[in-house]
């Protein structure tokens, strides 16, 4: 499932740059 962990870190990224 560490598709769903790079979600979770992608959503985190994202959340940064925003």
């Amino acid at each position: 499932m560490h598709l769903v962990v790079g979600g979770l870190i992608i959503a985190v990224v994202i959340g940064i740059i925003t």
